[in-house]
């Protein structure tokens, strides 16, 4: 009988050891990291928002050298053409020159809102993609918190086995379809 008591007390320990071994097992939460800078610069979608930023200032740029050229050339003809002009054709061409420089000046002005706020529209639309994709990545793998990692002290060290960058990246990138109505300025 002794032996068997021993047995089963010796079991009970054993028992209660793994019960708490296992509860602290499950309650620690699960913590990774991520790169933000490179998860944010390496995802298609971003390539994808700056490659459509480009081509869109590339129009509005084509649109400005379009302007300036015709104000060149109409001042060059001015200056060619400044001993023959009368008072009233030198006054409206002089009229003309201003309102094309004007013309340039607040199309510049325009673009220059414009793309600032197109580019902070497609800015957020990445990360609010990315922030999206990070939560249900977290929440199928089973971590608890996923930090963002961005070089001004936020983490300031992180164990290479809590990276998840890569492993996001590749996820987000193969899940990434350009979108088709892209590209297409007029």
């Amino acid at each position: 009988m002794p032996v068997r008591t021993s047995i089963l007390i010796t079991a009970s320990i054993v028992a209660v050891c793994i019960s708490i071994t296992a509860f602290n097992y499950l309650s620690t939460p699960r913590i990774a990291y991520v790169r933000n800078l490179e998860l944010v610069y390496g995802y298609n979608g971003m390539k994808h928002a700056h490659e459509e930023y480009r081509s869109q200032t590339a129009y509005w740029k084509s649109n400005i050298d379009t302007l300036t050229t015709k104000y060149k050339r109409s001042l060059a003809y001015y200056n060619q053409h400044l001993k023959e002009f009368t008072s009233k054709e030198k006054e409206d061409q002089q009229l003309m020159l201003e309102k094309l420089q004007s013309d340039i000046n607040n199309y510049t002005s325009v673009i220059q809102q414009e793309a600032k706020s197109r580019e902070e529209k497609l800015t957020q639309g990445v990360l609010n993609q990315i922030n999206s994709f990070v939560q249900e990545y977290a929440r199928k793998r089973g971590y608890d918190i996923v930090i963002g990692s961005d070089g001004t002290g936020t983490v300031l060290y992180g164990n290479a086995s809590m990276d998840i960058t890569d492993e996001v990246l590749a996820a987000i990138n193969k899940e990434y379809k350009i979108p088709a109505d892209t590209l297409a300025y007029k």
